[in-house]
Order: structure tokens, then C-alpha cells, then sequence
């Protein structure tokens, strides 16, 4: 079963009544993003979305969205095909963009914009994974507001959109309807963070151990700069 196929699957109650999904979720790669934050953030998902560890999406569901069906390039050079083409935003209740080479900013498509666009004004959360956050800032979508970036990129961020508030001793920023991450594994505490406000701490918190991961981070736990 593919993807798609997954995120198409019903599931139904003991009663036999449809379970409808409390959160939706697509994500949106670019060219050059980073593998680590994106797999973080989707396991969280993965073992959240139902009770056991079948890997099946009923409590939460997720697509990966891309302009055209090309599979895209990871930073790694392992690449991913997109499940289906961009569509209707309304669909998700948040619109996820990972990122992660700062120099392929210029291959990322007029589609994309568009539909970080029409997303925002459907008002449709939007997250910014890594260099996702200058994909957002790209998009005009960050203008006066308060954003994370990882450290390693304060300068050329600066540089490039001085009427946005770069935050570095966070490891995910939340500001109306925008959500930054700096990327790597603080992609998982701020999937955990989204899960808590709609499935609940315990269903949440249910990959953390199978992930190896010790604790959840709060977004204001002081991330490790470079050479400490």
C-alpha cells in the first residue's frame, strides 16, 4: 500500500462508526531539503496516528504535496516522490515546508508560492521547517514577524529580509499563524507540541521511546550553538 493509498484508508470504530482524523497534515518539500527534520516530524506522526504500532494513519493524517509528480531531491540525494499535486489547502489543517539548502532557494516553483499563498489566505497554519523558514520568508509571509533560524544561517537570513525578527535561542517559534522550526531533531519536540493540541499529551508523547528520544523539549530550552 502507497501513501496515498495509506491516507485514503477509512478506519472505524468498535460501533462502526467512521473515525474521522483529528489532524490533517501536508508537507511540502523543496529541493535540497534536509532528510533529518522531515523524518523527525513524520514519525512523530507515524506513531501517534493509532493505538498500536501498525503505522496506520487514523488519528492523524499526512501527503506529501509537490508542483508536479518529479520525484525531489534531498540534501542527501535520497529523493521523494510527491503523493499527489498541490490542491486545495482547506484539505489540512497545517501546511508543513521543509527545507535545507539555502543556494536552491531559486529552484523552488511558482506553484509552490502559489499555494503557500492561497494557504495563508485560507488561514491555514503554516510551519517552516529548517530553510523552510526562508521559503515562508520568500513567499512574503514572515513580514514583521518573530521566526526560528538556526544559527548557521543568521547572517545570510539577516542579509536577505531585514523586516523579520530572527529568533536563535529557540527551537521552534510560534507567532500568529506561523510556526518556525531551526530544523534536526527540534522538528520532533514541536511535533509532539502540535499532537498535545489535538490528540492529547499520552498520544503525543507515545513515540518518544520508540524513537529513543529521552524528553520532550519545550520550544524555549536553550539549543546548542556551534563548538560548545
Amino acid at each position: 500500500m502507497n501513501g496515498l493509498e495509506k491516507y485514503n484508508q477509512n478506519f472505524h470504530d468498535l460501533d462502526g462508526r467512521l473515525i474521522q482524523p483529528d489532524l490533517r497534515i501536508g508537507f511540502v518539500l523543496v529541493p535540497g531539503f534536509t532528510i533529518l527534520p522531515l523524518a523527525g516530524f513524520i514519525d512523530t506522526l507515524r506513531h501517534a496516528a493509532d493505538e498500536s504500532d501498525h503505522s496506520q494513519q487514523v488519528y492523524c493524517k499526512w501527503k506529501i504535496l509537490g508542483p508536479s509528480m518529479e520525484p525531489i531531491p534531498s540534501s542527501c540525494g535520497i529523493t521523494i516522490p510527491p503523493w499527489e499535486l498541490y490542491g486545495d489547502p482547506s484539505e489540512f489543517d497545517y501546511i508543513v515546508v521543509v527545507g535545507g539548502q539555502t543556494d536552491l532557494l531559486r529552484s523552488v516553483s511558482e506553484q509552490t508560492y502559489e499555494f503557500l499563498n492561497k494557504a495563508e489566505e485560507l488561514g491555514i497554519p503554516l510551519v517552516g521547517l529548517c530553510v523552510g523558514v526562508f521559503v515562508l520568508a520568500e513567499a512574503g509571509l514572515l513580514i514583521n514577524q518573530k521566526c526560528a533560524v538556526h544559527p548557521r544561517h543568521l547572517t545570510e537570513f539577516v542579509d536577505r529580509y531585514p523586516n523579520i525578527i530572527p529568533i536563535i535561542d529557540e527551537l521552534f517559534v510560534i507567532d500568529l499563524n506561523r510556526i518556525t522550526c531551526a530544523g534536526g531533531t527540534a522538528a520532533i519536540d514541536l511535533a509532539v507540541s502540535i499532537l498535545m493540541n489535538h490528540l492529547g499529551e499520552t498520544q503525543a508523547r507515545k513515540g518518544l521511546s520508540h524513537m529513543m528520544v529521552d524528553q520532550h523539549r519545550e520550544n524555549l530550552h536553550t539549543p546548542r550553538h556551534p563548538y560548545d
